[in-house]
């Protein structure tokens, strides 16, 4: 990737809007909610652009992150990132409790809803067998099995 040069900050300083703290990109986003710009035909974080664009470098490494202090996934102002690593970003995802909830109900591909485990549970109280369990339900014996070791289905 070349440097930053005045085409790519002419491009990057029309594509967001200064909005109290934060500059909050108006472009492209991929599919995480972040600001993406083409540069030599390579899409590139708009926060990496921004960190870049300011620190006068930019630092091309898999393990590289923008870590955001406000927690706005389409900010780019600079005073709000910060280089990272994956393991920082993790941390501070964790930190801020910002991490996905995909168990339960919330995760889109759940056979079951909270209602159904509860009634699971209860049923197997009463002797019903597993594989009677996972057939009423439509999923597999180990995910009834899952279910009553608290393995899945935790929180219930």
């Amino acid at each position: 990737m070349r440097l930053i040069d005045d085409d790519v900050k002419s491009r990057f300083f029309r594509k967001f809007t200064i909005t109290d703290d934060c500059w909050t990109w108006n472009a492209a986003l991929n599919s995480h909610g972040y600001g993406i710009m083409r540069i030599d035909g390579k899409t590139v974080l708009a926060t990496h652009i921004s960190l870049a664009v300011f620190e006068f470098q930019y630092k091309e490494y898999d393990w590289q992150c923008a870590l955001h202090s406000c927690d706005n996934t389409k900010c780019v102002n600079p005073s709000h990132l910060r280089w990272g690593t994956q393991k920082e970003n993790a941390r501070d995802r964790l930190d801020r409790n910002r991490q996905s909830r995909m168990y339960g109900e919330s995760n889109g591909r759940s056979k079951l809803t909270y209602d159904d485990v509860v009634e699971i549970k209860r049923l197997h109280s009463e002797d019903v067998k597993v594989k009677d369990l996972a057939d009423c339900y439509n999923v597999n014996k180990s995910t009834i099995y899952k279910i009553l070791h608290r393995e899945l289905w935790s929180e219930v």
